[in-house]
């Protein structure tokens, strides 16, 4: 299929802003700098040119391509830039706007053109039914950064009461209230037989571009028993499910000279997200989405920022695809209003 030199010239526009946001993002960190609604821009700038797009030009393969390579960008950037934990948590869920926006994308070049005059009168109301659709999957990707949001003040909790009043709370408010679970500071119980409660393999990160350090062909697996005995500052033992990948732990330390192997042993300070349930007379932690090393003042100093980058770049696009869902209803009243004058 020709492309038409209008779009040839738009293809040309586009394609220099899209190269100009991936600079500014990988090379310049401007979204990683930049405080408060800045710090969004990162993702949504490089859909809101593939939107621009998708209505602008004629050509259907020219739109749905610079589409593609907005999605490319994106998960270029989340893959070099955000969390591995917060990456892994949110980018499955880049799939809903790209169908909401597809959807319709169709229905706006495809379908209201083809309605008769007196079927006109439902473009709106399809324009509001793609609206609300918007709005949902806007919301619902809302709702997984949210996960990740000021970590910094979140509570750590430290004691069995605390733990027993989240139980209930857990049941009071709902489950999906408590789904990422809360914060938990412990140390590591002795080991039986001593060794490591949990390893896994580890290697030194690597600094500057690569901001998450290396993507090297290790083993993406934790090793050890499936639960971990820890002590709780007022002295309550307890015991954490072992996460099964390395994206779910945080600053493990060295146990070997050549820092090969990283591990949690006896005495270690750690600080556990997940979900608190009762079992038998005690409470254990459970479905654990991160156990990181350290004290909570260092863990969330360190980790905070970067959970809050992740957190904000994405809100910032499920921003614009409720923003978004006002176009084919705005399509849809522009087109039954021409059909009426007609």
């Amino acid at each position: 299929m020709s492309v038409s030199r209008s779009d040839q010239a738009q293809l040309v526009g586009f394609a220099l802003v899209l190269v100009v946001i991936a600079a500014a993002n990988t090379l310049f960190d401007i979204a990683e700098g930049a405080q408060g609604p800045l710090r969004m821009v990162a993702l949504s700038g490089g859909f809101l040119v593939a939107l621009i797009a998708m209505y602008s030009l004629k050509s259907r393969v020219a739109a749905l391509a610079v589409l593609a390579c907005a999605f490319a960008l994106s998960t270029w950037l989340m893959w070099v830039r955000l969390d591995p934990l917060a990456f892994h948590t949110l980018y499955p869920l880049l799939a809903w706007p790209l169908a909401a926006w597809g959807v319709s994308w169709l229905i706006v070049r495809e379908v209201y053109p083809r309605l008769p005059a007196d079927r006109a009168k439902l473009a709106p109301a399809v324009g509001g039914v793609l609206l609300v659709m918007h709005l949902g999957a806007g919301f619902g990707m809302l709702n997984a950064a949210h996960a990740f949001l000021k970590l910094d003040e979140a509570p750590v909790l430290g004691d069995a009461a605390s733990l027993s009043e989240a139980v209930a709370r857990r049941w009071t408010e709902g489950q999906s209230t408590w789904s990422h679970g809360v914060f938990v500071e412990a140390v590591v119980a002795p080991v039986p037989g001593g060794g490591l409660a949990a390893r896994r393999d580890c290697a030194p990160a690597r600094q500057g571009f690569w901001r998450q350090g290396p993507r090297l062909p290790i083993r993406q697996e934790t090793l050890g028993a499936q639960w971990i005995d820890l002590i709780l500052p007022d002295g309550t033992l307890t015991r954490v499910e072992r996460v099964a990948h390395i994206r779910n732990t945080f600053a493990w330390p060295s146990t070997n000279a050549d820092h090969r192997e990283c591990g949690l042993s006896e005495g270690d300070p750690v600080v556990i997200r997940a979900v608190p349930r009762e079992q038998g007379a005690g409470l254990v932690l459970r479905d654990t989405s991160l156990i990181a090393y350290g004290t909570p003042e260092a863990f969330l100093g360190a980790y905070a920022p970067r959970a809050d980058l992740a957190a904000r770049q994405f809100g910032g696009l499920g921003f614009l695809l409720m923003l978004s869902g006002l176009f084919p209803l705005l399509a849809g009243a522009l087109h039954w209003w021409r059909a009426r004058r007609a």
